[in-house]
């Protein structure tokens, strides 16, 4: 069986992010998510996360993104992408007008996710109301914008890159901006580059990927550079933390802290996984306080 980890995949255009995971559930391992939907559309950097990892969706879904993007002025479809009706049109505005306003979207700034997206509304998904007519009423969240940086310009498509927190929607950035310019915009091309520390330089075709392309846990959080990790060598110590025994401090051969990460990933000296844990500091020192999850030895031996 396959180890934990992780694997870099790179998604093609006009298929699910749910059907790009189809070859490594087929390939790699049975139990397989991944930590951030792309639209069908859009393509790039997509995290697959291989067995027991998969618990630790939420922690990689927390980093802030890079993507490559086209916006197309002067028509707004339904679903601010190519896939939607063209429903408005407008005005194209020079160059010297785009440039003059980016600046006000970067920060921390106020957004409304699009109609046609994942987001619950009074239980719903907000794309299923839209699919079914009716016009749903979506609360605004707060997101940052870190680079919005334009690339060219050849009316009427702008090409940008945009460095983004977790919960950024660019098509609505697309939309906002043309309302910003007194006319219209939609997003007619997406890529994802980069999420956090890795690359879509690093990533593979998921029709092809092996065992050979799964970085372990070592890997992955090592690269992550965001999780404290502490070191167990002394054996009994091992079983302790497999039977679910909460960790002292004098169990730790060594312990390398986030101050403000929350949770730390318990390793063997072998570089084995054994589980992942919440901590607080306590007069500058960490105090363990409950388990993420534990890996079962069998689960770690996979």
């Amino acid at each position: 069986m396959t180890p934990a980890g992780l694997v870099l995949i790179n998604k093609s255009t006009d298929i699910t992010s749910f059907r790009a995971l189809y070859p490594i559930k087929r390939h790699i391992h049975k139990k397989v998510g991944h930590t951030g939907t792309l639209d069908k559309f859009a393509e790039g950097l997509l995290i697959a996360l291989i067995g027991p990892m998969t618990r630790m969706n939420s922690f990689f879904t927390d980093f802030d993104k890079v993507y490559e993007a086209i916006f197309h002025f002067g028509i707004r479809t339904t679903t601010l992408d190519p896939e939607g009706e063209i429903i408005e049109e407008g005005p194209v505005p020079t160059l010297e007008e785009i440039s003059a306003v980016v600046s006000e979207f970067t920060g921390s700034i106020e957004q409304v996710p699009p109609q046609f997206s994942a987001v619950h509304v009074n239980g719903v998904r907000a794309y299923k109301s839209a699919l079914a007519g009716s016009d749903v009423v979506i609360a605004p969240r707060t997101i940052s914008i870190y680079r919005f940086e334009i690339l060219s310009y050849h009316a009427p498509e702008l090409q940008l890159r945009i460095h983004c927190s977790k919960g950024t929607y660019i098509r609505s950035l697309a939309r906002d901006l043309g309302i910003r310019l007194g006319t219209c915009a939609y997003v007619t091309a997406l890529k994802r580059t980069h999420i956090g520390p890795f690359s879509l330089s690093d990533a593979v075709d998921p029709e092809t990927a092996t065992v050979e392309d799964v970085l372990s846990p070592w890997q992955m959080f090592e690269a992550s550079g965001a999780l404290s990790i502490c070191m167990i060598e002394d054996p009994v110590y091992i079983q302790r933390v497999r039977y679910g025994h909460m960790i002292s401090r004098a169990w730790c051969t060594s312990l390398e802290l986030k101050p403000d990460a929350g949770l730390c990933a318990v390793f063997t000296t072998a570089h084995e996984l054994l589980a992942v844990v919440h901590y607080k500091m306590q007069m500058h020192e960490a105090v363990f306080t409950r388990y993420k999850f534990v890996i079962a030895e069998e689960e770690g031996r996979r």
